[in-house]
């Protein structure tokens, strides 16, 4: 704490005998406030009064005025560029005894408000957007990798805040900010929902080519060679018997597209035996 003092030349003599004095201090302090609660957090700041070289027996000290008559002056003087608002002066006197020497003091605690709104608009909501954001690409459709770009964006752009958070709040407080909890949990759900994205891409990866794979393997080794048409260069089941194999209804509904082609370039219903029974499969599939 810094303080200067400034004696005033002047006194003022009362006829009961009283002389008054006044001189001005001007002091600059500082106090240790406590983050858990931020933006929603009051602090209490002290300002003790003492004088070590006068005891109690040889100088009293008392506040002019009651605390709430403070209290209304101070909020009209106080000054803190919008972000506090002044709640409460309280004024207390306490002793300290040091051995066998009393020292009498006056506390002043100046509580304080931070004005939270403009916290909760630029960082609160934000973060609580993102993760809306982040619920609502579920909707969003995996195969062509929009929703694994989304959510890398997302998550990124947490990161962004999260490192405005640590410019806001001092590194030296021990406990946690209960903000700092809440943007850790949006955080660790998205990158839990990354991963989520991640797997399910793998799978549904996975499964597609095992089914090509084994569409392959019953064409290529499960087919009589006399059951096979050469079209163009690719050997191509009948109808009934891919069908059969596989009990895919895209296959069979190429599979119908080509008998009806077959037909219309002079094929005669006589030679396509297995176009009744491939279209009653393909229904039932």
């Amino acid at each position: 704490m810094e303080a200067g003092m400034k004696e005033s030349p002047y006194a003022q003599l009362v006829p009961s005998g009283i002389v008054y004095t006044s001189d001005s201090y001007r002091m600059t302090t500082s106090c240790k406030m406590d983050l858990h609660k931020f933006p929603f957090d009051t602090q209490r700041c002290t300002i003790t009064l003492i004088s070590y070289i006068y005891t109690i027996e040889e100088l009293r000290l008392f506040s002019s005025y009651n605390a709430s008559t403070v209290t209304e002056n101070s909020r009209k003087m106080f000054q803190s560029q919008g972000e506090w608002d002044l709640v409460n002066v309280d004024i207390t006197r306490v002793n300290l005894t040091i051995g066998r020497f009393v020292w009498d003091q006056v506390v002043y605690t100046f509580i304080i408000r931070r004005r939270p709104l403009l916290y909760v608009v630029i960082f609160v909501v934000p973060v609580f957007y993102f993760l809306v954001l982040d619920l609502m690409s579920f909707f969003i459709s995996g195969s062509g990798g929009e929703k694994l770009s989304f959510k890398v964006t997302v998550l990124l752009a947490i990161s962004v805040l999260l490192l405005i958070l640590h410019d806001m709040l001092p590194s030296t407080d021990q406990n946690m900010p209960l903000i700092g909890i809440y943007c850790l949990g949006i955080f660790t759900s998205v990158a839990l929902s990354l991963l989520e994205t991640i797997l399910v891409s793998f799978i549904m990866r996975t499964t597609t080519q095992r089914g090509q794979r084994a569409v392959t393997s019953a064409v290529t080794s499960d087919t009589p060679a006399d059951t096979r048409i050469s079209q163009q260069g690719v050997d191509v089941l009948t109808v009934a018997q891919v069908c059969e194999a596989d009990h895919l209804s895209s296959v069979c509904l190429l599979r119908q597209i080509l008998q009806e082609l077959r037909l219309q370039r002079g094929h005669t219903p006589s030679e396509d035996t297995h176009l009744p029974e491939a279209r009653r499969v393909c229904v039932r599939v």
